[in-house]
């Protein structure tokens, strides 16, 4: 389910964008097709998400949609108008929340496996 809702996300995110170039004026539309969101919940602390577009890549706090690092060439104002639109952040931070959820899981199954093999192997 989270992958879905990630994904509606991104075309989310990739229709706004797509919506608010002016291509009247020069602005080219095409660069968002490879847009990419990504989340980065590698710090429980800063759970973040990152978007990719092109070859420029740039990371934003889940909590308020700031700019961690990185650099989208000016797109960057556009990500955080989307972010504040709707429910993107409540969305955002649901799924950045069941991802560290899963993660831990992971660790926690990885460590009890892993106590379980060495209890094994002690007592043979």
């Amino acid at each position: 389910m989270q992958d879905e809702d990630l994904i509606l996300l991104e075309s989310s995110l990739r229709n706004y964008m797509l919506n608010s170039v002016d291509v009247s004026h020069g602005g080219s539309a095409m660069k968002y097709r490879g847009l990419n969101l990504l989340i980065d919940s590698s710090d429980k602390n800063n759970l973040m998400f990152k978007v990719r577009i092109a070859a420029f890549e740039a990371s934003f706090r889940v909590s308020d949609g700031q700019k961690v690092n990185g650099s989208l060439c000016g797109d960057e104002k556009l990500v955080s108008k989307w972010f504040h639109r709707g429910y993107n952040k409540q969305q955002l931070n649901d799924i950045v929340v069941g991802s560290s959820k899963k993660t831990a899981e992971k660790v926690r199954q990885s460590v009890t496996t892993s106590f379980v093999e060495s209890f094994v192997e002690k007592n043979k």
